[in-house]
């Protein structure tokens, strides 16, 4: 009724909150939830579990309750990993399972342990590791470099050889071309050349090393055959064959040899002896030298003799 006495009617929903006394006679149960119910981590880094707990009252849910903390926890195999409070630990590489017990319930979860991969690095590989030319100038060779996590820049070179970019020959990959710039020495020549390249991982340039081997200059030889020539008074032309290594020419001088002329052709000198008007012997030597790359200086020579007028 309202306040003039009239009939009124109204209806509205009406929320009741029924809590569950517990009593001696109650029974209380749990239903153990485990997040997440597999866990992969690295060996040496830790991972964690969150264990809850629903609170049943004679079958009718009470709340939740968060016992990652109050709940039991062990390892199925502590070589691999350890738990304590749901933190678990990667010690060895295998798979494991973290078993949490709570108000007499056990739940799991399953944990793999798997080799942490190495931290990245910037760092540049030879191949070869040195380069060897040969003594002339001029004198060829290449080397690769391979890139991790690095861009090449530029190069540079020296006095004695130089290193140019050649190709890109597979990903990250670089062919570079060493060339010497001049002959060896008297012994090997250690020098290098230099690449440079930006490191990826910090925005800086560095640099590596070429070794370079330029191979020392051999000496050259020289030998005459015969050794030794004899005229008569009457004189004439006789040859002599000479061999030379090394070096590409040779060149010839005459001592005490004023009735004597020479004259070459390739490898071999013609000797032509004046006729001799005297009695006696007369005698000297022709002297075959030559120079090689390392510019020391080799010798030969033919003793001459001519017999007097008879």
């Amino acid at each position: 009724f309202n306040a003039r006495g009239e009939d009124s009617f109204a209806s509205d929903s009406v929320t009741i909150n029924q809590k569950k006394v517990v009593t001696p006679e109650s029974v209380v149960t749990f239903e153990l939830k485990i997040e997440p119910k597999s866990l992969t981590i690295y060996q040496g880094d830790v991972g964690s579990f969150t264990l809850t707990a629903d609170k049943y009252i004679d079958g009718v849910f009470d709340k939740t309750i968060i016992a990652t903390s109050d709940a039991n926890w062990k390892s199925s195999n502590s070589s691999i990993l350890s738990v304590v409070r749901g933190e678990v630990t990667g010690l060895s590489i295998g798979i494991a399972t973290v078993l949490a017990t709570y108000q007499g319930r056990t739940i799991s979860g399953a944990v793999k342990v798997i080799e942490k991969p190495a931290d990245p690095v910037c760092k540049v590989t030879l191949n070869p590791q040195s380069v060897s030319l040969g003594y002339l100038a001029g004198s060829t060779a290449s080397v690769q470099a391979t890139f991790e996590n690095a861009e090449p820049h530029s190069v540079t070179s020296n006095e004695y050889c130089e290193i140019t970019l050649g190709e890109e020959i597979a990903t990250n990959v670089y062919k570079y071309n060493i060339k010497s710039l001049q002959n060896g020495g008297s012994s090997d020549r250690s020098t290098s050349v230099t690449i440079t390249y930006t490191n990826l991982l910090t925005n800086t340039t560095q640099s590596i090393q070429v070794p370079v081997t330029i191979a020392h200059v051999p000496s050259a030889t020289i030998s005459v055959n015969p050794t030794s020539i004899n005229f008569t008074s009457g004189g004439g032309n006789k040859t002599a064959t000479v061999t030379v290594t090394n070096t590409e020419t040779y060149y010839t001088t005459k001592e005490d040899l004023d009735w004597l002329t020479l004259s070459t052709s390739g490898n071999v000198i013609t000797l032509t002896a004046d006729p001799n008007e005297s009695t006696s012997n007369r005698s000297g030597r022709v002297i075959v030298s030559c120079t090689g790359l390392d510019n020391v200086e080799h010798q030969a020579w033919i003793n001459v003799t001519q017999d007097g007028k008879v």
